[in-house]
């Protein structure tokens, strides 16, 4: 990407031009193998060309022949939602940054109600109806993006974008944090988003004629804002630059010159390679090849088959415009002596199983790639007690394949969407105020969806066998469980079990309960003594005391 050296004059109309431009520069080399994904996995998706809106209502999926990759495709997502970010179940878990202070009561119930707050609002917005979005453009191209915006009403509003439609740029950590694109707004849009008096002349006549269906392009840009007056209140000073401008004004004013507090665009990826922005490696480039051989392959069984049903025939000379029907029963009369009449050219010898079996195989391969049979078993166990537990004695290896992609998912989609949330929350007042002590500590979040619980059961199976062992050696040396914290163990396997926090109680609240438990304890052992101390003393009182007798002897003189 260029840089402006030292004494050049640019301004930053020019500059902001000069970025966008880059960035798609740099995007044209990954085009053809996003074209290739979007025409076999995808038809609907994938925007590379200037075309109106109103003129991509026509399909493309002419040369799909079996759905198989589409319905894979829409599976991953559709998984990756439901193990992942399911509405319906906690999906994330707020904890202190400093892990001794999870067992604070206050800090514990104060997170918990943030907690609460977070989830209204990833309810009330549109979120949950996006996610799949972007989880099918994440599997299937590689790289997804959305953009969350402020809203009045919901707080946040999220806004999915297809690949095609933008373009990323990274910084010296690997993180994405410019993202440009170019969308088509019409002349009403326009003047209804940016205002009368900020659109430029063209955009002015066309409303003035009431042309308000006229189309025109425009460009966005969000990047850092180096340079800022931090101590401005102003959007433009704000530590993100937003920028919209119309394509072909050149040099003219900006349509919007804004700003965010935050970075908006998640735009989590597969796998990325070195400096580039864009994943790769997710299902969809893995299964390309299958996608196309299989649509390859189901032509020609077609063909095969219909060869099979209707093959070509020869017939006499003399049949010639006789109208021989071929219909099933049909029964053709002919002169005698003609022969063997209508007959099949030879023997085709079409095996159409096995080439029926080598489509299976090649479903199979596709369904693989997009971990189809994985994603179907925990939707099939949602719900269960032992939804986490089927998923890891089952899937053992596809866990350990997806752990990658998760940690992805999480570092660059969850992790900045609930970062972006509560500092949206926080700013229009709706969070309940911290502990006094915890102003400044840093919130973690920990995630306890289905896969994430799967996942993490794979360690707890240590926890287990380490329990069990102990526990058999205690029966022969009982002094091994001074080896053993019970206590820490409890944790540390609730946690891998996404238990609520609630569940569990504190070591300080475990601390007094064991304690009252000890002084009702010592309270009764010296009530018994007690009791039996007076027991004793009633049964001396009334023994008789007689001469020569054993009690008489021992008694004081």
């Amino acid at each position: 990407m260029s840089r402006d050296r030292p004494g050049d004059r640019v301004t930053k109309g020019e500059k902001a031009r000069r970025v966008h431009s880059d960035l798609y520069r740099v995007r044209q080399t990954w085009e053809p193998t996003w074209r290739e994904i979007a025409r076999f996995l995808a038809p609907k998706r994938g925007r590379f060309d200037d075309a109106e809106p109103h003129e991509r209502g026509g399909r493309d999926d002419a040369e799909i022949y079996k759905m198989t990759p589409a319905r894979a495709l829409r599976t991953f997502s559709a998984g990756l939602h439901s193990g992942v970010t399911n509405p319906s179940r906690p999906w994330m878990r707020l904890t202190p940054g400093d892990p001794d202070r999870k067992e604070d009561a206050r800090v514990r119930a104060w997170l918990d109600d943030v907690e609460k707050i977070l989830y209204r609002i990833f309810a009330r917005s549109n979120l949950y109806h996006v996610l799949p979005s972007l989880y099918t453009e994440f599997g299937g191209f590689g790289t997804s993006a959305m953009i969350v915006e402020e809203d009045y009403d919901t707080v946040i509003r999220c806004r999915p974008f297809t690949v095609g439609e933008y373009a990323l740029a990274q910084d010296a950590a690997g993180r994405v944090n410019r993202f440009a694109r170019k969308l088509w707004m019409t002349c009403d849009q326009l003047v209804e988003r940016f205002g009368y008096d900020a659109v430029p002349s063209r955009v002015r006549q066309a409303y003035d004629a009431r042309r308000f269906g006229d189309w025109f392009r425009v460009n966005h840009l969000v990047e850092p804002n180096d340079g800022r007056d931090t101590s401005s209140k102003l959007a433009r000073e704000m530590p993100w630059r937003n920028l919209y401008w119309l394509e072909g004004e050149s040099e003219g004013g900006f349509l919007l010159e804004g700003g965010y507090e935050e970075f908006p665009v998640l735009a989590p990826r597969w796998e990325t390679v070195g400096s580039s922005p864009y994943g790769v490696e997710s299902p969809g480039w893995v299964g390309i090849g299958d996608a196309k051989m299989l649509q390859t392959q189901v032509e020609d069984w077609l063909e095969a088959s219909d060869l099979a049903l209707h093959p070509p025939v020869n017939a006499p000379a003399s049949m010639q415009g006789a109208g021989v029907s071929l219909l099933s029963g049909a029964i053709n009369y002919v002169p005698d002596g003609m022969g063997e009449g209508i007959r099949p050219v030879g023997n085709l010898g079409l095996d159409l199983s096995a080439a029926w079996h080598g489509i299976e195989a090649t479903q199979q391969d596709l369904r693989e790639a997009f971990f189809v049979d994985l994603f179907l078993m925990f939707q099939g166990l949602e719900g269960t007690q032992r939804t986490a537990r089927e998923i890891v004695e089952r899937s053992t290896e596809k866990l350990l394949m997806l752990g990658p992609m998760l940690q992805r998912t999480y570092s660059e989609l969850l992790d900045p969407l609930i970062d972006r949330t509560f500092a949206i929350a926080w700013r229009a007042g709706i969070l309940p105020p911290p502990p006094p002590d915890m102003e400044d500590e840093e919130i973690r979040v920990e995630y306890i969806s289905v896969l994430a619980q799967a996942q993490k059961m794979v360690g707890t199976t240590s926890l287990e066998q380490f329990a069990g062992f102990v526990g058999n050696v205690a029966q022969m040396h009982p002094e091994a469980l001074d080896k053993l914290d019970v206590d820490q163990l409890i944790d540390e396997y609730a946690d891998a079990l996404g238990v609520p926090s609630t569940i569990t109680r504190p070591d300080e609240a475990v601390e007094v309960l064991r304690k009252a438990r000890q002084e009702q304890m010592a309270q009764a052992q010296a009530m018994e003594m007690a009791a039996q101390g007076a027991k004793i003393a009633r049964d001396v009182g009334d023994v008789k005391v007689g001469p020569n007798s054993a009690l008489e002897a021992i008694m004081p003189r």
